[in-house]
């Protein structure tokens, strides 16, 4: 199983976790309004006054999907990285290396690199329609840069 794969498989445990508390949270907080406003469209435009994203947007959510962002960011730079050197070494290599490699397939797979993006959303519509669904709310991208670039 690639990284990837790992990653996303750890993201769907907790992300099904994080989302059934959510839930919950989300029916309370409608059960609570419709007491007060006493009638169901009201509770829920109540609600989503204060939270416009719904349930999606919870600091829980957002919590899982940055951690699990900044995780494919890791792989992806570690990637470039062996990109880099890999590409360093070819260029410093000696005629004699060339000739003891030569007629000898390589074997390893080559690592890509997956965008977070593709990773934390577009795998979900796959297998998982409804947190797909769920985490299409999320219009935002909860992750930013430090002065070098790199995601934080």
């Amino acid at each position: 199983m690639s990284r990837y794969n790992e990653l996303f498989s750890d993201y769907i445990d907790e992300l099904n976790e994080a989302h059934a508390a959510v839930m919950a949270w989300w029916r309370d907080l409608l059960e609570r309004e419709l007491e007060i406003a006493g009638d169901v469209v009201a509770a829920e435009r109540s609600v989503l006054a204060r939270w416009p994203m719904g349930p999606v947007s919870h600091p829980r959510i957002i919590a899982v999907y940055r951690k699990y962002y900044l995780l494919c960011d890791k792989i992806n730079m570690e990637v470039r990285k062996r990109w880099e050197h890999q590409r360093h070494n070819k260029h410093t290599s000696t005629e004699a290396d060339e000739e003891k490699a030569w007629g000898v397939e390589k074997r390893e797979e080559e690592e890509g690199i997956c965008p977070p993006q593709i990773v934390l959303f577009d795998w979900l519509g796959i297998k998982h329609d409804e947190l797909a669904t769920f985490m299409s709310g999320l219009v935002f991208a909860s992750i930013g840069t430090n002065p070098d670039g790199d995601s934080c």
